[in-house]
């Protein structure tokens, strides 16, 4: 009789065993699972088109603030310039101005009236230079022309040579002046002309709203 239940209780045993198995084999393999993150972006067509359309906008806005801070730099270079030449400029006319006063000075020292006859041929003088540097600056009279072939005859007097001398230096401030502001004339309009093809030139603003 014992033999008899003990087989039995195995035998149940046996079947809660299997039955567990089966259970944990269902639960196991037969469970089925969604992610959303399998599906791929880049699978839907119209998201591919979009992200691709902004990568080409972002590579030109990209390109135009890389060659808008190119033009920057440009610009303010002149701008740099301009203001090196101008201080050049400004103290090329203080110095002109002080010779000026020299030649005042010098008069005065010589006792040379302003309306006598050799500040007059100085006068001259000083006029025939300025005509030879730049032709066509001066108009030369025939009694004037007449008046400089007698005092290349004779020898300048001491007031006149040094007068001369100074007219030299104050020659060299003057081109230093012309020189600087045909630089600076040159600097405004380089900065005219990059500014005009800045504009010329700019990124359509559809593609700056494109790349956002």
């Amino acid at each position: 009789m014992n033999l008899t239940i003990n087989a039995a209780n195995a035998d149940r045993n046996l079947m809660n065993a299997a039955e567990k198995n089966g259970e944990s084999a269902r639960s196991g393999n037969g469970r089925t699972s969604i992610y959303g993150g399998n599906f791929n972006a880049a699978a839907d067509p119209i998201a591919a088109r979009k992200k691709e359309a902004q990568a080409q906008a972002w590579k030109v806005v990209s390109n135009a603030w890389k060659t808008d801070k190119a033009i920057d730099d440009s610009i303010q270079a002149r701008r740099d310039h301009y203001k090196e030449m101008e201080k050049l400029r400004n103290e090329a006319v203080d110095s002109l101005g002080d010779v000026q006063e020299d030649k005042e000075v010098l008069r005065e020292l010589y006792g040379v009236e302003e309306d006598s006859q050799e500040q007059k041929d100085l006068e001259l003088l000083e006029k025939e230079r300025r005509e030879m540097r730049r032709p066509g600056s001066e108009t030369l009279s025939e009694a004037e022309r007449s008046r400089l072939e007698e005092l290349h005859k004779g020898p300048l007097t001491e007031y006149q040579k040094r007068a001369l001398d100074l007219g030299k230096q104050a020659e060299i401030y003057e081109d230093q002046i012309e020189d600087a502001e045909r630089r600076m004339r040159d600097d405004v309009a380089d900065i005219h002309s990059i500014q005009t093809e800045r504009i010329k030139s700019a990124p359509m603003p559809g593609a700056q709203k494109a790349a956002k």
